[in-house]
């Protein structure tokens, strides 16, 4: 009898994108991380690294983030919320809209996946 092994799973390249205000402290970011980082891993998704918005307002990371998407061929976002996207919905759907229509991207969220019981899914009350 003969066994012969499956190729490994070859997992598609994602981001992951998160509003971090300067008061959360770094022990939080790297929790957060790793369970975006094991969701991501869940759905056959590798993330190749994380775009950071730490001013409110700024969309310096998100632009970032879409560049990277288009110069990598790459279609996968992951974030923990829709929060961290923006807070107002309107603007969640105006980023998401952009995202589908410049880099062609589908937007993974933690918090919709699952009961979460690990690390705070969002710092902004």
């Amino acid at each position: 009898m003969t066994c012969v092994l499956a190729p490994a799973r070859t997992r598609r390249v994602a981001y992951g994108y998160m509003q971090v205000p300067s008061t959360v402290a770094d022990e939080k970011v790297f929790l957060l991380e790793q369970a975006l980082r094991d969701f991501a891993l869940d759905r056959g998704l590798r993330l190749a690294g994380f775009f950071f918005e730490f001013s409110r307002g700024s969309h310096e990371a998100f632009e970032e983030l879409l560049a990277t998407l288009r110069r990598e061929d790459t279609h996968y976002v992951v974030v923990p919320t829709w929060q961290h996207l923006a807070r107002s919905p309107l603007l969640q759907n105006l980023m998401l809209e952009q995202l589908e229509s410049t880099a062609d991207a589908e937007v993974f969220v933690l918090r919709e996946a699952r009961e979460h019981t690990g690390p705070e899914l969002s710092w902004a009350r």
